[in-house]
């Protein structure tokens, strides 16, 4: 849908499988939604196996597996800085890209991701996130990275809680495993239970802001052997909030095992840290 001034929705549903250059483009320039749903597989070459986009309303994608050889599976953005629409991906089968998952929301509106197979980024990031407002990334398999398996940069709009959950794991090429940033007044909470490792990189990295209200991290084991790189590094600006470390899995890394430090000198917040690998 073209006019800024329309206020119609878009629909997608594909029930069989689509082989092509480009698989699905859905784009609504109104104040209206955009709904994709796939349900066989889709494979491209060089175009985006699913494309999304709407200027202020609601965009949500549903798929099973999804690759692209030469580009983004799956990219799913809402554009407009002063629209409220939610931004949601659901994948039911295993995606693969140039990145894997791209999704971006420009508005004050939640994005949430739920990955409930894998995801890969055979160039780039397994997952990249950035919202305005909330944001939640749901891991059910392993995300890995050719870059890092997860960049995820949420509350730019000014606020935002930010929650990274799972049973699976981050795996990154040459960058971290999962690279977490709140730039808002929310919180931030990791909890993955499964594996999580980088080959040239960090393991988890999790930063705030002097607006954020509080940092928890639990993860599963996680690797991260090159020199010079620690395994969880949690660092927080905040006045107010709380840091906490949990590793229910051995940490082994090129320098620090887990960092936890709340950085301002006048913060009143506590740090926490328990390491329960065997």
């Amino acid at each position: 849908i073209l006019p800024a001034a329309a206020t119609g929705n878009v629909d997608v549903t594909a029930n069989g499988s689509i082989t092509a250059r480009f698989g699905i483009d859905a784009e609504n320039f109104g104040a209206g939604s955009t709904t994709v749903h796939t349900v066989g597989p889709v494979n491209v070459t060089s175009g985006n196996g699913v494309f999304a986009l709407t200027a202020g309303g609601n965009v949500a994608v549903t798929t099973g597996a999804v690759t692209s050889t030469g580009n983004t599976a799956i990219i799913a953005q809402q554009t407009s800085a002063a629209g409220s629409g939610t931004l949601a991906i659901t994948t039911n089968g295993a995606v693969s890209g140039t990145t894997g998952i791209a999704a971006n929301n420009a508005g004050s509106g939640a994005s949430t991701i739920i990955a409930n197979s894998t995801v890969t980024g055979t160039s780039a990031e397994g997952i990249l996130v950035t919202g305005a407002g909330a944001v939640t990334v749901t891991a059910n398999d392993v995300i890995t990275g050719a870059t890092r398996g997860l960049s995820l940069t949420g509350g730019s709009g000014g606020s935002g809680n930010i929650l990274v959950n799972g049973t699976g794991g981050f795996v990154g090429g040459t960058g971290d495993a999962a690279n977490i940033l709140n730039s808002g007044s929310g919180t931030i909470t990791v909890n993955i239970s499964g594996a999580s490792s980088s080959t040239g990189g960090n393991g988890f990295i999790v930063r705030d802001t002097a607006a954020g209200t509080g940092i928890s991290v639990t993860t599963g084991s996680v690797t991260a052997l090159t020199a010079g790189k620690n395994g969880i590094d949690v660092q927080s600006q905040s006045l107010t909030g709380n840091v906490t470390e949990v590793a229910n899995g051995n940490i082994q890394a090129g320098n620090a095992g887990m960092v936890a430090a709340i950085l301002p000198a006048a913060a009143t917040g506590n740090v926490d840290v328990t390491a329960n690998g065997s």
